[in-house]
Parts: C-alpha cells; structure tokens; sequence
C-alpha cells in the first residue's frame, strides 16, 4: 500500500500540509506497520484477559483417516496431518464426524479431556493425545496437544485521559500499546 501512496504524499503534502514531511509520512507508516505486527498478540492478550484463561494449547493432526469431520467449526477433511493450530485451555473444542458411533480415548485425562459428547477440554499443562476410533476399532483421528499455562500478573491500569504515576518495585515488565502514551524510568511509570 505505501508504493500505492508513496509517488502521491509530496504533492498531498504540499497541499494540506499534513503531515509535515515525507520524513513525517514515513514514520506514521512505520508506526502502522509496528501497529501490524504486534495487534495479534495484544487481542490475544486482551482475549486471555477479559475471559481469565489458564493458558493455551498447540494441537497437530497426527493421522487422519477421515475426509468429513470438523474441530470448534473447522472443516477437518482440508487439515493434512502434521497441521497445527492453537487453542484455548478450559473451553470445549467439539470433534464431529458423520458417523455418531465414534468413539475417543485420552492419553491423559488431565492433559486433555474428552466427553461422550466428543467435546475436547484442555486443562493441565503437559501433552497428550486424543484418538477417535469407529464402532470396529479403526482410527480414524488422531490430535495431539501440548498445553501450557500462562504467567500471572498483578496488573494496574490507567485510564486514557488521566495521568499518573505507577510505584511497583517489583515489576519485571511494562507494557504499553505506544511509547507516547507511557514513559517508562527505571521504576517510575508516568502516563504522558
């Protein structure tokens, strides 16, 4: 998009006088870009947060020997074995095939968890796996998971439009969305 741009800014500049310079223009973009790169794990963050979740798990489809199944609404027949995805702990992850008879069997029940319903709950850290089976015993699925738990944090915020300072000796780690909203000075934290 900035190629796009780029060939139009100076006379956008020159009209509107804003932003001041190309040098100015250059840096908004890199701000959108850095904005880019680290959204993903800020709404991951704010997700972990809001709905206070243990930690998460990285699955891999290990084998599959069915075309039609599907796992939290994901279409399976389209996942090759050695796909990985990532997925919450403590939230019900449904498996569904077309044959109703399947059957699931754990690794380990505290690892991962699977109901009658085929509902998968990840709960302890460590890995385990989880294999599907029909009514003859054929496999038909196998997950594999490996779960890990976030650390905890005592947080404090402020609010936008307030200002203040923030006295934690023993922080390890501040964040901030931009480095002009928070200035960060050994261990005084003052919103701008």
């Amino acid at each position: 998009m900035k190629t796009e741009l780029e060939p139009e800014m100076q006379a956008h500049i020159d009209r509107w006088g804003e932003p001041a310079s190309m040098e100015e223009w250059e840096l908004h973009v890199e701000r959108l870009r850095n904005f880019q790169d680290v959204r993903p794990e800020y709404v991951r963050s704010h997700l972990i947060s809001y709905f206070e979740l243990q930690g998460d798990a990285q699955m891999t489809v290990e084998s599959s020997n069915i075309d039609h199944w599907s796992i939290a609404g994901q279409y399976g027949g389209e996942l090759q074995e050695g796909w990985t995805g990532q997925y919450f702990t403590n939230t019900q992850l449904p498996v569904h095939f077309p044959d109703a008879t399947a059957y699931a069997s754990s690794s380990d029940e505290d690892i991962a968890s699977v109901t009658d319903d085929h509902e998968i709950i990840l709960i302890d850290e460590g890995a385990a796996e989880v294999s599907f089976f029909d009514e003859n015993d054929n496999e038909l699925l196998v997950l594999s998971f490996t779960v890990s738990h976030y650390e905890t944090y005592d947080n404090e915020t402020i609010d936008t439009e307030t200002s203040g300072t923030i006295e934690q000796p023993n922080a390890s780690t501040w964040m901030s969305s931009s480095p002009d909203i928070i200035e960060v000075d050994d261990e005084v934290h003052s919103m701008l």
